[in-house]
């Protein structure tokens, strides 16, 4: 009988889940609740490293020989700019990997024994903001000084003038991300939010975030493309708006599962609710509002967890042009989104924090003279009881298409 990969991840999820609440039981320390809600995917840096320790014959000696190194994106990225002279990782991308400790802000030894992963492939962590060596002159034309180095979440929230306790910060791009600046501690919850780091500055100050995700946002929208709903995702807003509602039609947004709070790889995407007057209006309608629910799921989450005020929140990304889906989740989580001239505000915010690691700026806050308002949602209250009703109809959709990939596998 063969084992999946899938398998194998359930395996440890659920060893590692047991082994972190038994430990939280014993210790009561957040570092355990937090390790409890950490779900293990394909898709993850830390499930490939595992996969090439483990099948790759010769790795054990080439590790020996000090010749193996792990790092993330940017730590190549900045070890091709130096020309081998700097290999690290800073807070911020390291902690995105689920092999990274944010309450000691090292990597994790927890995680690491528990995959059998050694410690001593890793590259030294830093500051995001500070001294990251110079770019080679044949990279760039000159010796620039590299003065910071961050994931593009956290720059992103930096970006748009989240630097703050309470901030609110919502990508809708590939992915939907949801990134609620919790200062300068990590934020345990039980549903799976995990804190990461967002930045951490020059003088030591660490920003951290709580960050819900879900993979298929931008994947649904290309798809919608490819089928032929619409010939060009700048026309769904209007196709959308065109008929008062989805005509009790929803789709479930999974082609990669159920990210947090329902965490199901194993879920599917499809529709339910077809019928003989369904129009590609319909269709249309029901993709986005799957994507406003998905973001307010998020948000109802986080609430939940945060033990903190949540502000008025900023959004981003290309889907956020989407002026049907923003509106509903403005309506939906009873916050004002503000949209900013600018879509990019991962590169702003890299940019502001490059000057924050040159000594050019004194905070983060200086990203605010940048920022340009192009529209700000309000909540519309007399459309939000319509929409908690279509809400509470797609979560029970949801639940009809999970748990599919595990049922099916190996009988088809």
């Amino acid at each position: 009988m063969s084992v999946s990969s899938q398998d194998l991840d359930s395996e440890q999820d659920q060893c590692l889940r047991r082994g972190s609440r038994f430990l939280h039981f014993l210790t009561g320390s957040d570092r355990f609740l937090a390790s409890s809600v950490l779900t293990f995917m394909n898709a993850q840096v830390v499930m490939r490293l595992k996969w090439v320790l483990e099948n790759i014959a010769e790795m054990d000696k080439l590790i020996a020989g000090g010749r193996v190194r792990f790092g993330t994106l940017d730590t190549w990225i900045v070890h091709k700019l130096t020309q081998g002279k700097v290999y690290a990782s800073d807070y911020s991308n390291a902690s995105a990997t689920a092999m990274f400790d944010p309450f000691l802000k090292e990597w994790s030894s927890f995680v690491l024994r528990f995959l059998g992963i050694p410690n001593l492939i890793f590259p030294e962590l830093r500051p995001s903001c500070g001294d990251w060596g110079t770019c080679h002159p044949s990279v760039c034309g000159a010796a620039l000084p590299i003065t910071a180095v961050v994931s593009d979440q956290g720059a992103s929230l930096a970006g748009g003038g989240g630097h703050s306790r309470g901030h609110l910060k919502i990508t809708l791009g590939t992915g939907a991300f949801m990134n609620l600046n919790t200062g300068e501690q990590p934020l345990a919850t039980v549903c799976g939010i995990y804190p990461v780091v967002g930045w951490q500055e020059p003088k030591g100050r660490v920003v951290f975030m709580a960050e819900a995700s879900a993979l298929d946002v931008g994947t649904v929208m290309e798809w919608g493309q490819r089928v032929g709903l619409y010939t060009d995702v700048t026309e769904t807003a209007a196709i959308g708006a065109s008929v008062p509602d989805s005509g009790g039609v929803y789709f479930v947004p999974a082609f990669q599962g159920l990210q947090a709070p329902v965490n199901d790889s194993t879920a599917t995407c499809g529709f339910m609710g077809i019928k003989a007057v369904t129009t590609r209006a319909h269709l249309v309608r029901a993709l986005l509002d799957s994507l406003s629910f998905l973001v307010y799921q998020m948000f109802e989450a986080m609430l939940d967890e945060a033990r903190q005020p949540l502000l008025d929140a900023r959004v981003d990304g290309g889907v956020s042009r989407n002026e049907l889906i923003v509106q509903q989740i403005a309506t939906l989580t009873q916050r004002r989104l503000t949209r900013y001239t600018t879509t990019q505000l991962s590169a702003q915010g890299t940019a502001v924090l490059a000057g924050l690691g040159a000594g050019v700026h004194k905070s983060a806050s200086a990203v605010d003279a940048l920022l340009v308002v192009e529209r700000v949602f309000e909540p519309e209250a007399s459309e939000r009881p319509r929409l908690l009703l279509h809400y509470a109809r797609w979560k029970k959709t949801c639940a009809r298409f999970g748990a599919w990939t595990s049922s099916f596998e190996g009988q088809l």
